[in-house]
């Protein structure tokens, strides 16, 4: 189930708020969070409030767990209002400036909650170091090839070792 949030007429360009948006979608709501409030862009801002927004409707209004939930849908429409300015320009003519107007829409859905990763680690690919100051670079270290260990023996019992001290000792 998608739970939307809307920001109507932000004063933004679509085309720059298109691109902020492309770097959230189909990311957890705290990645997405953490990315927009990164990024350094005025658009950015705006899309944050829409997400935190569209975060709060689903935990308070259709009782979502917070953690689980991903944007699933998000998009910015143009807004059907455009500012039109005049700016002066040479022999008396007048070029025109367009502030454009903007619809953002995110919509979040809850996740199946991830398994906890605690404990399973994966290989680290094993790398050459780098050269040290007037030195050669350091090969990776060799991976040792799978070979059966040699069992252990069994440690000795108190009655074997007592059998042992006394033969040590000149025996009885």
């Amino acid at each position: 189930m998608l739970v939307y949030a809307k920001a109507r007429y932000v004063r933004t360009s679509p085309r720059k708020a298109r691109l902020v948006i492309d770097a959230i979608r189909g990311k957890e709501v705290k990645e997405a969070l953490a990315i927009l409030k990164f990024t350094p862009n005025y658009a950015a801002r705006l899309i944050e409030k829409v997400v935190a927004s569209a975060a709060a409707n689903a935990e308070n209004n259709h009782h979502m767990d917070g953690e689980n939930l991903r944007v699933a849908q998000a998009m910015v429409d143009g807004g059907p209002n455009v500012m039109k300015r005049l700016r002066y320009a040479p022999m008396g003519r007048g070029y025109r400036i367009v502030k454009r107007m903007s619809h953002i829409t995110i919509g979040v859905e809850e996740m199946e909650p991830r398994p906890d990763k605690k404990g399973k680690r994966k290989g680290v690919a094993r790398t050459a170091r780098p050269a040290k100051r007037g030195g050669a670079a350091t090969p990776a270290p060799a991976v040792a090839a799978a070979q059966p260990e040699e069992p252990t023996p069994a440690p000795e019992t108190n009655a074997q070792t007592a059998e042992g001290d006394t033969e040590a000792k000149g025996g009885e």
